[in-house]
This record gives C-alpha cells, sequence and structure tokens, in this order.
C-alpha cells in the first residue's frame, strides 16, 4: 500500500471512527473470530477503549483504574456492529410487558426487597431497574432469552455509575452495548488501533 492509499484509509477510519466499538481481554491468543456470547447470552462492547482495556483486566487484583493504561498486556478488538433492535432498557421501564418479564427473570438478590413488599413494590424494583439500565439485576440467561423471543438483538447497559475515574480524574458516562449474536461483530482490520 503506497503513502497515498494509507493517508486515504487512514481519513476514512477516523471519518467512521465513530462507529467503532471495542472489546477487551486479557487472552492474546484470542482472535476477532473468536468472539462468542458468554454463558448469559452476551458479548460486551463499549466506545471507550480505556473501557476495554478495563474489562481485559477486571479479574487483574493489582490493576490500578489510576495508572495510565497499558495496551500492550491485554488486547483490545475493534469492531464495527451491525444491531438492528436493540433494547435500551429505559425506553421500556414504563412497560408492563417488559416489567413483568424482568419481574421474573430478573436478579434481585442485591436490592432490598421486604418480604412484605407486594406485587406493586415489586414492579416497582423491577421499573427502577429499567429506567436504570441497572445491569446486576437484567443481566440474566432468563431475561435476555426474553428479549431475543421479543426480537431484540443486543442491549444498552449502563456501567457509568461502577466506572471510577481513570489515571487523567476522567469519568466515563454513557450505556456500553452487548449483543447477543456474534455475527452482528464485524472486526475492524486496522493495524493503527
Amino acid at each position: 500500500m503506497n503513502l497515498k492509499e494509507n493517508i486515504n484509509r487512514i481519513k476514512v477510519l477516523m471519518e467512521n471512527s465513530s462507529d467503532i466499538y471495542y472489546h477487551g481481554t486479557i487472552d492474546h491468543s484470542f482472535n476477532e473470530e473468536d468472539i462468542k456470547p458468554n454463558d448469559i447470552g452476551l458479548i460486551f462492547f463499549t466506545k471507550h477503549r480505556e473501557i476495554a482495556y478495563r474489562y481485559a483486566n477486571h479479574m487483574n487484583v493489582k490493576f490500578d483504574y489510576h495508572s495510565e493504561p497499558d495496551y500492550n498486556n491485554s488486547r483490545i478488538l475493534s469492531y464495527h456492529l451491525n444491531v438492528k433492535n436493540t433494547f435500551d432498557p429505559e425506553q421500556y421501564s414504563d412497560d408492563p410487558e417488559y416489567i413483568e418479564l424482568l419481574a421474573n427473570t430478573g436478579d434481585f438478590s442485591s436490592v432490598q426487597i421486604s418480604m412484605f413488599d407486594g406485587d406493586e413494590e415489586f414492579n416497582q424494583y423491577a421499573s427502577d431497574a429499567l429506567y436504570e439500565a441497572d445491569y446486576p439485576v437484567l443481566e440474566t440467561k432468563g431475561f435476555i432469552d426474553g428479549l431475543k423471543q421479543r426480537g431484540f438483538d443486543s442491549i444498552y447497559i449502563d456501567n457509568s455509575p461502577y466506572y471510577p475515574s481513570n489515571y487523567k480524574d476522567e469519568i466515563f458516562t454513557g450505556k456500553d452495548i452487548a449483543i447477543f449474536y456474534p455475527e452482528l461483530a464485524t472486526p475492524v482490520k486496522n493495524k493503527y488501533d
């Protein structure tokens, strides 16, 4: 590839960079084609390379969020996502169908629920979890399978409340995405990423 082709390729990549999502893994042998859902049925992506780095290192007990990322010690992969119907929990927080689905399949073990709470209060917990995109409650196989049955191919997850500030004291905001099917992710072949 000559210099002019390289410059044009970089321009195109920069123009399309808003379409790039990152997936992080600590496994250096992991290839772009190895991507597959976890036991719940989710494959996680983020718009922030540093967040993908954090995902790749979250099992590392010595990981320091306040240190500058060392991208050489983990594998950050770039993808384009071809999602058609992403479930945005906040948009469905008042929808009785999805409140009931979550109430029946969600993981409410982290929520303080009194045994005296009735169905109405419990449904409010489910509605609140949807509104807040509370991933500990939403990320269950039953809930994800229910979304698949309803034609969704992905879900927005708001992990930002759980992200500590980074080494620049920046706090990331926005929603990450988890897809249900690996064929929705196309690797970005860019040696400069």
